[in-house]
Parts: structure tokens; C-alpha cells; sequence
């Protein structure tokens, strides 16, 4: 069983993922990307054995923030997603120049789930 906060954050407890859905999820750490380095994401292979698929983009040099990225049941059983559980990992890629601009876009600095137009939920 999960917790919602008022505006309908899953604070606390597992959330579930029925087969057929998608949601948004938060990364707990907040990041601080320096110049030289981009990240990338990639889901966990315990939760591809399960049936998720994730949307990922690419981490941009100079994009501070938490990260925002969703995630599909395309299997057959609900998932469990245990609040704080680790679901994805990161690799970080050195990059062998410096970007002509480091990130400044509408998420940077935020905190939880961001919706498209940088509205932090």
C-alpha cells in the first residue's frame, strides 16, 4: 500500500504498476552534473525481467536537479514499486570537450516530478 500526499505524490510504501500503465517517478538524489560529464540512465534488469520499460533522456552537462523519467508495464503482472528502491542506474560519460552551453532549461533545479512546462509536483 502506498501514501499520497494532497497533490497525489506516492510518499511512502510500495506503489503498484498495473500491466498496461505508466507513470512518472522521481529520483530521490538531486544531482549536480559538472561540465565535463553527461549521464546516462538505464533500468534496472531485475524490473525489464518484470516487464517495465523506461523513458530515459540523456543527463546534460550542468543540469542540476532530481531526475524525471517514466516508466510502462508492458508484462502481464502488476509491479511493486517499493518507495526508495533502486529502479535505475546511472553511467556517467566524460565528455572530450567542454559543451558550448551547459543546460539552463526549464527543469534545471528541480525536486520531484516535474510535468512538461517545469511544474514541480
Amino acid at each position: 500500500m502506498a501514501t499520497k500526499a494532497p497533490e497525489g505524490k506516492v510518499t511512502i510504501g510500495t506503489f503498484y504498476l498495473d500491466p498496461g500503465s505508466w507513470c512518472l517517478v522521481s529520483t530521490i538524489e538531486y544531482m549536480e552534473v559538472t561540465h565535463d560529464l553527461c549521464g546516462m540512465l538505464f533500468l534496472r534488469s531485475s524490473y525489464v525481467r518484470k516487464g517495465l520499460i523506461a523513458g530515459f533522456g540523456l543527463v546534460d552537462a550542468g543540469f542540476k536537479g532530481t531526475l524525471t523519467f517514466s516508466l510502462t508495464n508492458v508484462g502481464p503482472e502488476r509491479v511493486a514499486l517499493p518507495i526508495g528502491e533502486r529502479i535505475c542506474q546511472i553511467s556517467f560519460v566524460i565528455l572530450s570537450t567542454t559543451p558550448r552551453k551547459l543546460y539552463e532549461g526549464k527543469y534545471q533545479g528541480q525536486r520531484g516530478v516535474t510535468l512538461d512546462g517545469g511544474k514541480g509536483v
